[in-house]
């Protein structure tokens, strides 16, 4: 009874916290430690909504603390993997990884902003949402593609077995077409014009 979702957020930040001292400050050996303390924050993640929904204390204000320890513990990841490789010399990895933490920050920037400005839940979930109406596989896979549970777990994969450079590399491919679709369909949205659509 004495566990809230709140706590369970907590844990998640403080995964999070471990993960970044490991890659900012741990060297190549921090980098696997970092890839498994994100994995693990990843995996805990999901549990303050199933103790909101399970009690019955599901709330706007927890999915936003939610939201924006999940967006912290991302854009941390990326951020200490790029310097991280950058300190072992890997300029090229390094480069990548600076574009593609800009482009995941600036997308989720305007997912934010967007949810703020219709009154929404602050979430950063609305092009996932989007793309989840579209039944299509191709559309499930995608959106099953970009989730955090499937991020986490091939970045952990590809570190542990020697490939953080493609990994870096990989991720700012896959985020050059995240951020492009989202900045489609935040217009689409809009209806091009920075109004909110009827549809």
């Amino acid at each position: 009874p004495g566990l809230t979702p709140m706590h369970a957020t907590m844990g998640t930040a403080i995964l999070g916290i471990a993960m970044a001292i490991c890659l900012f400050f741990g060297g190549s050996a921090g980098l696997i430690a970092g890839a498994l303390f994100f994995q693990a924050a990843s995996i805990f993640d999901g549990v303050d909504g199933e103790i909101a929904r399970a009690t019955f204390r599901t709330s706007a204000k927890g999915a936003m603390l939610d939201s924006l320890t999940d967006a912290a513990t991302n854009l941390a990841f990326i951020a200490g993997v790029t310097f991280n490789l950058w300190q072992q010399g890997n300029l090229v990895a390094a480069t990548f990884g600076v574009a593609g933490l800009t482009m995941l920050a600036a997308g989720l920037f305007l997912i934010g902003r967007r949810a703020r400005a219709r009154d929404d839940s602050f979430t950063f979930d609305a092009i996932k949402h989007h793309f989840r109406a579209r039944q299509s596989r191709v559309m499930k896979w995608l959106t099953w593609l970009a989730m955090r549970d499937f991020f986490a777990a091939a970045g952990a994969v590809l570190i542990l077995v020697g490939l953080a450079p493609h990994a870096l590399i990989g991720f700012t491919v896959f985020v050059t077409g995240w951020f492009l679709v989202t900045l489609t369909v935040l217009w689409s949205q809009t209806g091009g014009h920075g109004t909110r659509s009827t549809e």
